[in-house]
């Protein structure tokens, strides 16, 4: 193996270990002391990769959002209904099927608030669904609505989505789909309305 190799290999090693601190610590736990006893790594290796800690932050924090956009299958949908139903599973699965990966989500969403970097790395996972949600509400509603309730709609959906992953961390599951399917039937009455009107 060449050294260059290696040296992609522990550059990895660092970033997935950052991102696991975090998700069993929160970014307090991210500390250069910290990742390089959990890596295995000396200082020297640690900083050969990166210069200052909020650089390896923010790879980490690029590392968590690319792993949950593979996990979003957003296939196209043939109807309000099957779109529903379908970003109800997707959002269910990534937010129960690996807590570790949402607590660190919330631990960078924290840190979001004050820097902008990380708010452009949480955007990039937002407008991947954003744009599903209007490529997918066009194909069947295009000749409905106007291109203003059209977005309209999508922002209505996308806000859900955001409220409903922080509802999800602090009440138990079944609430929380409760709630979701809730806001799922009023939608899909709303948008098989002709005459449904949304005030932007």
């Amino acid at each position: 193996m060449s050294s260059r190799e290696d040296a992609g290999k522990t550059k990895q090693l660092i970033v997935r270990t950052a991102l696991l601190l975090v998700s069993e610590q929160g970014m307090s736990g991210l500390t250069a002391a910290n990742l390089i006893k959990r890596a295995g790594i000396s200082k020297g290796g640690l900083y050969h990769h990166f210069k200052q800690m909020d650089e390896v932050a923010k790879a980490a924090l690029h590392l968590l959002i690319d792993e949950m956009l593979e996990q979003m299958t957003l296939e196209p949908a043939i109807s309000v209904e099957h779109l529903l139903e379908h970003l109800e599973r997707n959002v269910f699965r990534a937010f129960t099927g690996n807590p570790s990966q949402v607590k660190a989500l919330y631990s960078f969403l924290a840190i979001a608030m004050f820097e902008q970097i990380y708010r452009q790395e949480m955007k990039r996972f937002f407008e991947q669904l954003r744009i599903y949600l209007r490529e997918n509400l066009h194909a069947f509603l295009g000749r409905k609505l106007s291109q203003d309730k059209l977005d309209a709609v999508v922002q209505v959906l996308c806000t859900q989505v955001y409220g409903l992953a922080i509802h999800q961390y602090i009440h138990d599951e079944q609430e929380s789909r409760n709630s979701w399917r809730a806001f799922r039937d009023s939608i899909h009455i709303l948008l098989a309305n002709p005459q449904v009107s949304l005030s932007r």
